[in-house]
């Protein structure tokens, strides 16, 4: 079974407070929330999978899309993959 998307999108990993990360379209992280600052560039990112439609989703419609990293939410986590 193929699990990627036909739709692939292209962001930038980002590291907040505490264990926030964030995946914007935005190199420099312009309009990521403030309160879970400062924000840390980490990586590119190519969201590619199926299972990622939700975060893409957000993407599009907000600029970013904000997740809880901590060991017990990993396995909600998004998988971001570095480009090859």
């Amino acid at each position: 079974m193929n699990d990627k998307t036909e739709h692939p999108m292209d962001v930038w990993l980002f590291a907040g407070s505490s264990a926030i990360m964030a995946l914007s379209v935005d190199r420099d992280g312009e309009g990521l929330p403030g309160e879970h600052g400062p924000w840390v560039r980490i990586r590119p990112v190519t969201l590619d999978h199926a299972d990622e439609a939700e975060a893409r989703a957000l993407i599009r419609e907000h600029g970013f899309c904000c997740f809880d990293a901590s060991p017990s939410k990993a396995e909600d986590a998004i998988r971001c993959e570095a480009d090859p």
